[in-house]
């Protein structure tokens, strides 16, 4: 490692860990021929680096978002849970770091309209290694024409039911139970599943995963929901679509980049009669069920080569 390479540490304590962000850099960023150079750090290393890398900026402690700071921002701030007050403080965090990384054009036009212009934009990606393998699975599930369609769901369920789960109740009645199956990923997914099985459909849920198993599970749905009211990223579209597994999606967090409707899956109007009429449409149409197409996708190691672009710009 040359001796004059910039330091960059990414932040992995507690309050803002992300174990998939955390992921990429330890197995993507490190093996790039390196820009900078970078490596996780707890929050008491900071000042032994030249750039400290913050992956949730609500979670970080004040004193850390500085000049010293790049910030990768998650968040869709429509979700009412983020108060005014709130985002008057994170633009102000924001404004006072070095430089600001969205996932997506619906993050950059939100704080766009605070008067807050992201410096990069970057995609989450996908592991292609994993993602292949999948793929190749996913193509031969497809082959068998007589199997049951499934549909999954990858998320946890919280209080204030931000990823759908009432609209999940509507959209799977009108969709049919002698149709589809249902498979639920996430924490705190029993009480949905006993409702929808109370209702007569079969339903499997799965606890939080590792992220091989994870990835395993898009081999067996032939459609992933992403219907959250409000949404930043949505990891599991580019997860899903680079499996060879369509999407159908709000319009939320990075669903408008990489879903053209009809092409790489649905993209839902919220109304679950509609919707469901479309979703079935989809699955009658064997048009449709060539894989999606991956062009639009950025896979973990081109995402691994834009954060050390980043890192560049920002020492320049």
């Amino acid at each position: 490692m040359a001796a004059n390479l910039k330091k960059v540490g990414i932040l992995t304590s507690p309050k803002v860990r992300s174990a998939i962000f955390t992921r990429i850099f330890k197995e993507i960023c490190y093996t790039n021929k390196p820009l900078v150079d970078c490596f996780t750090i707890e929050m008491d290393e900071a000042s032994a680096v030249d750039l400290v890398h913050i992956n949730r900026p609500y979670a970080a402690i004040p004193e850390f978002i500085t000049k010293r700071s790049i910030i990768t921002f998650h968040d869709d701030l429509t979700n009412p849970q983020i108060t005014p007050e709130a985002k008057q403080n994170l633009i102000s965090n924001l404004s006072n770091c070095r430089g600001v990384i969205v996932h997506n054009s619906m993050q950059y036009k939100q704080l766009k309209t605070l008067g807050f212009t992201p410096k990069f934009t970057i995609p989450h990606g996908y592991d292609e290694l994993l993602s292949a393998e999948v793929r190749e699975k996913k193509t031969q599930r497809n082959a068998d024409k007589l199997r049951p369609l499934t549909l999954g769901m990858i998320s946890r369920s919280y209080t204030n039911y931000v990823k759908g789960e009432h609209y999940l109740t509507k959209l799977a009645i009108r969709l049919g139970r002698p149709n589809f199956n249902l498979i639920l990923v996430g924490r705190d997914r029993s009480f949905m599943a006993q409702y929808l099985k109370s209702n007569g459909f079969n339903v499997i849920t799965l606890p939080v995963l590792s992220y091989p198993a994870l990835m395993n599970v898009y081999s067996n749905i032939d459609m992933l929901l992403m219907i959250s009211g409000h949404e930043g990223v949505g990891a599991q579209i580019n997860e899903s679509l680079a499996a060879g597994v369509p999407v159908a999606a709000t319009q939320k967090g990075s669903a408008a980049d990489l879903i053209k409707n009809q092409e790489d899956g649905v993209i839902l109007k919220g109304d679950p009669e509609e919707d469901a009429i479309s979703i079935r449409d989809w699955f009658s149409n064997s048009k449709t069920l060539a894989m999606p197409n991956i062009d639009r996708l950025s896979s973990w190691s081109q995402v691994g080569h834009l954060y050390h672009r980043a890192y560049a710009e920002v020492f320049n």
